[in-house]
């Protein structure tokens, strides 16, 4: 028990600098991004006091590590900022998707558990068979394949079956006139 109360001790140690590394790499990031982020908010057709303005009212004309200060002081707070598209604060349109996430999340724990235990159970029934060895190469695959892989084939698959997309047989490129002029001379 004491092995492990200090063990939980310093992994929780190691989340707060963990935590800092990663909050302050957000923000380099951010501000080592090309552009300006005024005129990428403002649009390109505004004057100097426009300009000047948007900066003022998103901080962006103070200092960095002012506005770095600021920006992990709202953190703590849980202040997350306002959307810059919908105006609105980023903590509540987060909190009004968090059921259907929770949602989605917990069906696909209770979908896993289930096909686990069950392809467990049939391996362990046949164990050193064929089915033993498909149940293990598959589960091997799912883990170690890519999560965009599969929703590529995945839409790929559907399209397919569908007939929504012609993903595999494009329609023929249009003629061009050198080809269309060879066809009228021949």
């Amino acid at each position: 028990m004491r092995g492990s109360l200090r063990y939980a001790a310093r992994r929780l140690g190691l989340a707060i600098p963990t935590a800092a590394a990663v909050v302050t790499l957000a923000f380099a990031l951010i501000h080592l991004a090309p552009g300006d982020p005024v005129v990428a908010l403002a649009g390109d057709g505004g004057d100097a006091a426009y300009y000047a303005e948007t900066r003022a009212r998103f901080g962006l004309d103070r200092p960095i590590p002012t506005q770095f200060a600021s920006y992990v002081g709202r953190l703590i707070r849980g202040d997350l900022g306002t959307s810059y598209l919908q105006g609105r604060p980023v903590r509540s349109l987060i909190a009004e998707r968090v059921p259907a996430t929770l949602l989605l999340t917990g069906t696909a724990l209770v979908l896993s558990t289930l096909i686990g235990i069950v392809a467990a159970a049939y391996a362990a029934s046949r164990r050193n068979r064929p089915g033993d060895v498909l149940v293990n190469t598959l589960s091997v695959l799912a883990v170690a394949t890519p999560t965009f892989c599969v929703r590529t084939s995945r839409g790929r698959a559907k399209c397919r079956l569908r007939g929504c997309i012609p993903i595999s047989n494009p329609s023929p490129a249009p003629k061009t006139l050198s080809s269309s002029s060879k066809a009228k001379s021949g």
